[in-house]
């Protein structure tokens, strides 16, 4: 692979946004004992991830939290509580080394590379052949050993340690990469030809970095009225400077942040979901922020990117629950300044739930605006709010 062209700032700050990966330890895939983080008189998150209406977050300790929604388990507790509207710790887990949500599951990476998934199983999902609800965690033999996950709705990517990506659940989109195995698949299998360095996507689009040809390829589809790629391909054309970095995959949309620090958007644009004028339309479009972009995140209908130079964090798209960051109550095509009261308000990573937004402080803290009917903004009520509130973590 030859040398990065990202300018070393952006390099430095995407490469370390999630936890190091560490070299892994003898043992690998072995059944790790069961760690518990000590209690801590502050937690301090390290990664976040959201979909549907559930947040996670990982700790500097290895516990793994969530938040919100629980109609599957997805929270890691019993689905006759519904809703958690502070973070819960997540048991009968290993620590962890990453998470990740999908659309009403989640999974995490122990430290020893073995998966543990739950919450709703019923395509396979959760990695362990089952088709019901996994609560508690059941260790997902189908995906493990792995260095990192990518899960979408229904389906689970693992990037595996030998590089090779291993994928399990829900087909219907040939979001697996293979149009063979059938809708649904609770047998994990490699995706042929993807040797890869990491893995990005989520809802029915799945993709891949690939290591040798430094380049990122794709499978599934990106909405209901767009093209379904069975097998992994490059979908982005060619758009100037995009040399994709990250993909994000949204409803019925997606975005690709490019090594040039430009976003693209493609798909439908009913509710200004691609951040521009315009209605439905498959062809990739460049979000109008007022600068280059470090990092983003998609939800169901809307989008966030932090920009490069401190420059701010600008949302668009769907606002019905001031998703946004902004006072008024529009949806909004053009991206526009999330409105901050918290002091030194600067974002180091960004989660979207379908109806709410969360972003990681430097000190560890998370904060979450927009819709709370199921607790997704993690701060004790069910109240919406435009603005940035503290998700509250247990303390000692």
């Amino acid at each position: 692979m030859g040398e990065d062209p990202r300018p070393d700032a952006a390099v430095d700050a995407l490469d370390t946004a999630p936890p190091p990966r560490d070299a892994l330890p003898d043992g690998v895939g072995e059944t790790p004992p069961m760690e518990t983080a000590p209690p801590a008189a502050t937690v301090v998150v390290t990664e976040l991830s959201a979909a549907g209406r559930t947040v996670c977050a990982l700790d500097a300790l290895g516990a793994v939290w969530c938040w919100g929604l629980n109609d599957h388990g997805q929270c890691g507790a019993s689905p006759s509580v519904a809703v958690f509207d502070r973070p819960r710790r997540v048991e009968a887990i290993p620590l962890a080394r990453r998470v990740a949500v999908g659309g009403s599951h989640a999974c995490a990476i122990a430290r020893d590379a073995s998966v543990w998934c739950w919450g709703d199983d019923t395509h396979g999902q959760c990695g362990d052949r089952g088709a019901a609800a996994s609560t508690p965690p059941v260790r997902a033999t189908e995906l493990g050993p792995a260095m990192e996950l990518s899960l979408g709705a229904g389906q689970s990517w693992a990037l595996t340690t030998e590089g090779r990506a291993r994928s399990v659940g829900l087909n219907r989109d040939c979001q697996l990469c293979n149009s063979l195995r059938g809708p649904v698949h609770r047998e994990g299998a490699l995706v042929e030809g993807l040797l890869a360095t990491a893995l990005h996507g989520g809802n029915r689009l799945q993709c891949a970095s690939l290591a040798a040809l430094d380049e990122v390829r794709c499978c599934g589809t990106i909405g209901s009225a767009s093209a379904t790629w069975c097998v992994p391909i490059n979908p982005f054309g060619t758009l100037p400077r995009a040399m994709p970095w990250r993909v994000y995959a949204g409803g019925d949309f997606a975005c690709m942040l490019s090594r040039g620090q430009e976003l693209y958007c493609n798909g439908v644009n009913t509710l200004g979901q691609l951040g521009s004028p315009g209605g439905v339309e498959y062809g990739w479009r460049r979000v109008s922020v007022p600068g280059t972009v470090l990092l983003a995140a998609v939800g169901e209908a809307h989008g966030c990117a932090l920009l490069t130079a401190g420059r701010g964090l600008f949302c668009w798209g769907r606002n019905d629950h001031g998703q946004l960051g902004r006072r008024e109550n529009p949806d909004f095509t053009i991206p526009g300044a999330v409105l901050s009261n918290v002091r030194a308000f600067a974002p180091q990573q960004l989660a979207l739930t379908a109806v709410s937004s969360c972003a990681l402080q430097p000190d560890g803290g998370v904060y979450c605006w927009g819709g709370n009917a199921e607790g997704a903004l993690g701060d004790g009520t069910r109240r919406d709010t435009r603005e940035p509130v503290r998700a509250l973590f247990p303390g000692p």
